[in-house]
């Protein structure tokens, strides 16, 4: 691969398998290394958190997320949170 090019997997992608039992709001941090074969190697890590309690509902110009502590976070166009508790 010449210096500074590009290369996709999209027909071969990376696929992740997550257990149904993970834990609400786990942290996952994916360690990627970067080797050319000869003398160049790297590391770099992505952390991401899966099986949220929560959903983003984001439409037009308003979003809003659904919480499992009882409550909702509304974004009005002017990007001021409110909260409302049911």
């Amino acid at each position: 691969m010449a210096t500074l090019g590009i290369k996709n997997n999209n027909a071969n992608p990376f696929n992740l398998l997550l257990l149904p039992n993970i834990p609400l709001d786990q942290e996952i941090q994916l360690k990627l290394s970067l080797k050319d074969g000869t003398n160049y190697s790297a590391v770099q890590y992505l952390t991401f958190i899966v099986n949220n309690d929560y959903l983003n509902i984001d439409t037009n110009r308003i979003a809003a997320t659904i919480t499992s502590k009882e409550g909702w976070d509304i974004m009005c166009p002017i990007n001021r949170p409110y909260w409302i508790y049911i």
